[in-house]
């Protein structure tokens, strides 16, 4: 699935395919509420939700990474380096 065909599915769709193919990147508080990345066919889906609600409020969708920013420092990369200095021995 491409960014263009996420973006015409219904919004019941779209939902589906958060819930079932999504992985979470990570999530950042915000002054509207809680956002979280993910990443889902090579994209990736901001979702604002509101810190008493599950429910989506909204969901922004994006390839391109200037909008990771905020989530960059939230990504634990140590076992990267684990795995790169064990394959040195």
């Amino acid at each position: 699935m491409t960014l263009k065909q996420f973006k015409y599915l219904s919004p019941h769709d779209q939902d589906q395919v958060l819930r079932k193919r999504a992985v979470i990147i990570g999530t950042v508080n915000g002054g509207e509420g809680t956002y979280t990345l993910f990443q889902v066919y090579g994209f990736y889906l901001e979702v604002l939700c509101q810190d008493k609600f599950v429910v989506p409020e909204s969901i922004n969708y994006f390839d391109e990474m200037e909008f990771l920013g905020p989530y960059l420092e939230l990504i634990n990369i140590n076992p990267v380096y684990q795995i790169l200095n064990n394959s040195k021995t």
